[in-house]
């Protein structure tokens, strides 16, 4: 299967799906030293910088992968900002959540029939230092992702002892 990664970092999903038989036809990362490392580990592989410069994934996309950030200090931020429909969230939250706007963005201009999200364990916390307490980011994704009609499963892999 072709696929497609947003916010691709060093490769790491990308390397997996490799591995696995699938062609990355198109990345997309900002990071200057991670855009390096994607273009020498993935020569054959489209990279774009710049996600909005994306306005509709490559008609042969089959996958659309993506690992999504997170700020892990979320909670203990002050400088609110209000993002669309959303609540206020801290300023890095909201700048989180308008990357992720571009998954679906994509997914309604050009539906696939799968997408991987790997997901940071802090957007399944509930945010409890604000007044009254946030469901856990996650909760925002899923009903995306159900508005576009997509089923969804997640599962949590905690390695922390594993070391």
């Amino acid at each position: 299967m072709k696929f497609v990664t947003i916010f691709t970092g060093i490769g790491g999903l990308d390397l997996g799906l490799v591995q696995a038989g699938h062609e990355v036809i198109l990345q997309v990362e900002r990071d200057d030293r991670c855009a390096a490392l994607l273009r020498k580990r993935f020569p054959k592989a489209s990279l774009t910088r710049e996600v909005s410069d994306v306005k509709e994934l490559p008609a042969e996309t089959e996958i659309l992968a993506s690992s999504l950030n997170w700020p892990e200090q979320a909670d203990n931020q002050s400088n609110d900002q209000v993002v669309g429909e959303h609540l206020r969230l801290p300023a890095s939250c909201a700048a989180a959540v308008t990357d992720h706007s571009h998954i679906f963005r994509l997914l309604a201009v050009r539906p696939i029939s799968w997408v991987l999200l790997e997901l940071p364990v802090t957007l399944l916390r509930w945010v409890t230092a604000s007044t009254p307490a946030r469901p856990p980011p996650v909760a925002n994704l899923v009903k995306e992702l159900e508005l576009l009609g997509y089923r969804w499963a997640y599962r949590v892999i905690d390695l922390r002892g594993a070391y």
